[in-house]
């Protein structure tokens, strides 16, 4: 085996980091990682999803998010999400009503509450479903309230409408509650 100069050994050395350099990028990323998922549970989602503003958790395609306006009192509706269920205070609906949501996630994931049609067997992507709902929050994380207001103006679909949270797998295992506006 042909010995190696010390000039040769000395460039490999160079082109290695050391051990300590090393073992501060490690605990560099772990921090930034630690970071981001703190700024993620106490801010909630942060990306961007189509027909949204950087950090507007609302969705309200139908013009049905609203602000109570003054003097009015909202109905309250108490909405709890877990692995994989929701459960609410309210499934009946009237329009032109305005309701004051109040979702916890309960559960250890992240979840999202859309109010929107049936989707049952339909396939489609996250953008057309943000489309189609009526309002909603994304990036509850878990353990997290996110709060909003809805009435139910003309515009919205008379019947039969759900409480869905269609994160990927959420919805197919059973993650939605039927609801009737009248």
């Amino acid at each position: 085996m042909p010995e190696r100069t010390h000039s040769e050994m000395n460039s490999e050395m160079k082109a290695r980091p050391s051990r300590a350099r090393l073992v501060a990028i490690t605990l560099l990323t772990l921090a930034m990682l630690a970071i981001g998922t703190i700024l993620a549970a106490r801010f909630g989602d942060l990306s961007m999803r189509a027909g949204m503003a950087m950090g507007d958790h609302q969705m309200s395609n139908m013009g049905n998010a609203a602000t109570v306006p003054a003097g009015t009192k909202a109905v309250e509706v108490r909405i709890a999400l877990s692995e994989f269920k929701i459960n609410s205070t309210l499934t009946t609906f009237s329009k032109n009503a305005t309701y004051h949501f109040i979702v916890d996630n309960n559960g250890q994931v992240e979840h999202e509450f859309m109010i929107v049609p049936p989707m049952s067997g339909m396939h489609m992507s996250m953008e057309e479903m943000d489309r189609m709902a009526l309002a909603g929050v994304n990036g509850i994380a878990a353990e997290q309230r996110k709060t909003f207001d809805v009435t139910f103006s003309d515009s919205a679909p008379p019947g039969k409408l759900e409480f869905a949270c269609h994160l990927p797998g959420h919805y197919e295992a059973g993650m939605m509650l039927p609801i009737n506006v009248q």
